[in-house]
Formats: structure tokens, sequence, C-alpha cells
């Protein structure tokens, strides 16, 4: 009988292309744990048969082939594979219990961490009532994956010192949380107790706060010095300002009171001083632009003005001042402002025609000569032009004559503008010109 001695095979640069494909199929993002640990105990079964259960020699007919060469190898090769696993089995479980410390760990930064306001109380309440309730349980379930794990890879597997640190800070975080579950109750108890002492004392201090916004509004009613008019605009926007923000303080105390399911403080106060104040706002407001319009009209470069702003303001004015007196009967200070002031706006009002007639903007070089022929004085507008030095001329004998230069000017100037502006071609050339001529001589007329 001839005896042959089998060679081993030389070795590859990878495992075997079928047990490698099956190997690399196994990731962590596709298949559990216990699918790695059947893996590992086919291959280990798989080396204990190459290497104990698999004929020495194999006779095949004649020949005699010796195979502990090729066993040994084969068993070698399929043991680097499960190796490989277990390498890789190790390195996911390390992950996946990092990953649990790093969210017993959050858990246990929120549950010590001590409340500023109620706003940080309420959401750190919702916090730890969802982690007690969802996240700890699914926590304990993955802790008890993570045991079953290491159980697995101590028996199979030799773990390094890193790993089993990691393992021990782990296991010892769920007997830790207990604790510091009861340490956080505590906590919540005293924040609460502290954070419902400041909400009542915050509503005591709001409601003699409000008290007080009343009392200042109130005593409007005694201000009457037109000197002092800005003091007074300035006064009630400043309580108009803070009335507008303390709506925004009861907001939020409604918004703790329901953290602390208590019953919403209502403050009737708020809107009873605002409408007691709008009409003592409004007047003075009004009658400070008035004043500042009106002395930038009389002071200011002459050419500025503009009379349908001068009509408007004026007519505003007058129709708050009415209503202001109404409003204010019975309070004397503030009806003989109001009736003060509506005076100087009538006095002024009456120069609103040669307002209209001097300021319009169309008047033009030929328009001002016709006017110093008129009135004997050249009023060409200069840098140094003003309206009061025009009014101190008393030039209301020729109001006639200067709004017929006006309203002339008016129409040319309206008539400029109108050559100036582009137009769509006419039909016809004979009936465009005769429009243009019409309308020329109704401009003149």
């Amino acid at each position: 009988m001839c005896v042959l001695k089998a060679n081993p095979p030389p070795p590859p640069p990878t495992p075997p292309k079928k047990i490698q494909n099956k190997t690399h199929t196994y990731t962590p993002h596709k298949h559990i744990h216990c699918r790695y640990a059947k893996e590992v105990l086919r291959l280990r079964s798989l080396v204990r048969d190459l290497t104990f259960s698999q004929a020495r020699v194999k006779h095949v007919d004649l020949f005699a082939i010796k195979c502990d060469l090729v066993n040994s190898e084969l068993a070698r090769r399929v043991e680097n594979l499960a190796s490989r696993l277990l390498q890789r089995m190790s390195a996911d479980a390390m992950s996946a219990n990092k990953q649990l410390c790093v969210g017993c760990q959050d858990i246990a930064d929120h549950a010590l961490r001590v409340p500023t306001d109620t706003d940080e109380l309420v959401v750190l309440r919702e916090y730890m009532e969802r982690a007690e309730t969802e996240v700890l349980p699914r926590m304990e379930l993955s802790m008890a994956e993570a045991q079953r794990r290491l159980e697995f890879l101590m028996e199979h597997s030799v773990l390094s010192s890193a790993d089993m640190a990691t393992n021990t800070e782990t296991f010892t975080w769920m007997p830790r949380m207990g604790p510091i579950l009861e340490q956080h109750r505590m906590l919540i108890r005293s924040s609460r107790e502290k954070a419902e002492a400041e909400l009542q004392q915050r509503r005591v201090d709001f409601a003699a706060e409000l008290g007080s916004y009343y009392d200042r509004v109130a005593a409007l009613a005694q201000l009457g010095n037109h000197a002092d008019i800005e003091a007074y605009r300035d006064m009630a926007v400043d309580l108009r300002d803070k009335l507008a923000a303390s709506v925004d303080v009861q907001a939020q105390i409604n918004k703790e009171e329901d953290a602390f399911a208590w019953d919403n403080t209502e403050y009737p106060m708020i809107s009873k001083a605002m409408g007691l104040l709008e009409p003592y706002a409004a007047m003075y407001v009004t009658i400070c632009d008035f004043q500042q319009q009106h002395h930038d009209w009389l002071e200011g470069d002459f050419r500025e003005v503009n009379p349908e702003v001068v009509e408007d303001v004026i007519d505003k004015t007058t129709r708050l001042l009415y209503k202001s007196e109404k409003l204010f009967q019975d309070e004397a200070a503030p009806k003989a402002l109001a009736a003060r002031v509506k005076v100087v706006v009538a006095d002024f009002k009456e120069n609103l025609p040669l307002v209209q007639a001097l300021c319009n903007s169309g008047l033009r070089e030929r328009h001002w000569q016709r006017i110093e022929e008129l009135v004997g004085i050249d009023l060409t507008p200069t840098a140094e032009s003003t309206l009061q030095k025009v009014l101190d001329l008393k030039l209301e004998s020729h109001l006639e004559a200067l709004e017929n230069v006006s309203d002339a000017a008016t129409k040319e100037h309206s008539l400029e503008r109108e050559f100036e502006s582009p137009s769509p071609p006419p039909s016809s050339p004979r009936m465009h010109i005769h429009a243009r001529t019409c309308t020329l001589a109704r401009a003149l007329v």
C-alpha cells in the first residue's frame, strides 16, 4: 500500500469565500447578538470536529492519505473566523454599554439639577417623568441584554481591562439610579415649595404695583399746566408702556399657576387703568405733536411747508380736542388744557387759506413776480424765509388775488406734468392735437 502525505493548502490572504461571505453578513446593523453567538458556536463546533473527529488517514483504493496537516490548517482558519466574530461582538457590546452609560449619566445629571425658575422646574419634571416611565424600563431591558452578551463573551473570549472597566461602570448604574431618583424627588419638592412661595409673593407685589399705576393715572385729572405738557406726555407714555408690559406679566403668572394646578388670578385693574389712561395719553401726545409741527411751520424753511399736511394736522387736532373737552367735562384741569390749545389751533387755522395760496408747490418765478406786483413786496422764498415772517406782513387783504394766482399756478403745473408724462400714440393725429388744444384752453380760462 502506498502512503501519500496530503500537503496543506497554501494560506490564502483571505478566508474561504463561502465562510467569508457568511461572516461578513453578520453586521450589527442587520442581526442581533444571538445570531452572532450561534455562528460562533457553529464555528467552534466545526473546529472541534476538525481537530478531534475527522479521520487522520483517508483510505482511497490502494492509497492512504494523511490528513493531519489539512485538518489542522482548516481548524486554524475556522478558529480565526470565530475570533474575528468575537472581536466584532465585543466591540459592539462595548459600544452599546457606553451608550447605556451616557444615557444613565444624562438622567442622573437632570435628576440632580436644581431648577432656577418655574419654567425650568416644569421642563425638568416632565423630563424625569418620561425618564422614569419610558426610558429607564427600556434601559433595564438593555442592561439585561448587556449581561447576556457579557456572559457569552466571558465564556468564549478574553476581555481586556478596558472592556472590563466599561462593563463594571455599566452594571453599577442601575443600583445607583434608585438613590439618585429619590434625591431628585426631594430636590423637586423643595424647589416646588420655593417656587410656589415666590409666585405667591409675586402675585401680591404685582397687585400692589398695578394699584400704584392706577393711582398715577387717576392723578392725571389734576394736571393742567400747559407749560408742563411734554412732562405729562412722557408720564402718560411711560404708564401706557408699563401697563402693556403688565399684560405679559399676568400671562407669565397664569402660566406658572397652571404649572402648579392653581386657579388663574385675574387682574381687572390692568384694563381699567388702560381705559382711564388712554384719553389723557391721546390728548397729551396730540398736543405735543401739534406744538412741534406748529413751531416747524412757523420757524422752519418756508419752502418745506405742505398745505395738505397742515390742513390734515389741524383737522385731526381739532377733532381730538373737542372730544377731550367732552370726556373731561367733570375734570377742570384737563378740560381747561384742551380748551386752551383748541384756541391756539383755531387761531392758526384762520391762516390756512393764506398758507394754501403761498405754499403751493406749483408756484414758479413768474408767479412770484405777479405776487410782488399785487402786494408790493418780493415774497420769493429763500433760505431765510419763514411762514412767521409772511404772516407778520398781514396779507389778508390780498387773499383773493393771491388765491387766483395760486389756482392758475396749480393748473399750469398739472398741465406741465401731463405734457411731461408719456402717453400712448393717438389713433388720429388731428383728434390728438384738438384734445390738447381744448385742455390748454380750459387751463388758461
